[in-house]
């Protein structure tokens, strides 16, 4: 039964990492302006995303008016916290892998095995969390910049 379980858990756990290769610049790169905001390496973005816009073929700061300051702050910390959680990711499912790998390589060993089975199961709810952190950040970021009306 223990198997079954850490199966589905590894199989969610491939799922959400490769999905995140691909989902997080596909989906925010339709909210934003694809000429200055769309830049993207492993679905980070950068700390200015939502704060620029096109003005005569150049990439120019967003006029910020005095009563906007504290969303634009905000829009910068939530887009340093996306990528934050974003690498959260990537570190959870090498962890993931690694755990697998003492699993394999255990010959059996019960502390071996108990270590692998640890550590996996820490990773998985560690992509878990981090999935779920980056929706929500992302969701905020999304609000804060005016893409959901």
């Amino acid at each position: 039964m223990k198997r079954r379980i850490c199966a589905i858990l590894a199989a969610v756990t491939m799922l959400f990492g490769f999905s995140s290769l691909v989902a997080p610049a596909e989906a925010y790169a339709a909210a934003t302006t694809q000429s200055c905001n769309s830049s993207s390496f492993l679905g980070l973005r950068p700390w200015y995303a939502g704060l620029m816009e096109a003005k005569g073929g150049k990439c120019e700061l967003k006029e910020v008016k005095s009563d906007q300051i504290a969303g634009k702050v905000w829009t910068i910390v939530l887009n340093v916290l996306a990528d934050l959680f974003v690498l959260l990711g990537y570190i959870s499912i090498a962890m993931a892998i690694y755990g697998g790998f003492i699993w394999m390589l255990s010959k059996g060993e019960p502390a071996q095995v108990a270590k692998g089975v640890k550590t996996l199961k820490y990773a998985v709810m560690g992509t878990i969390i981090a999935a779920l952190a980056w929706v929500i950040t992302n969701t905020i970021v999304s609000v804060l910049t005016g893409a959901i009306s």
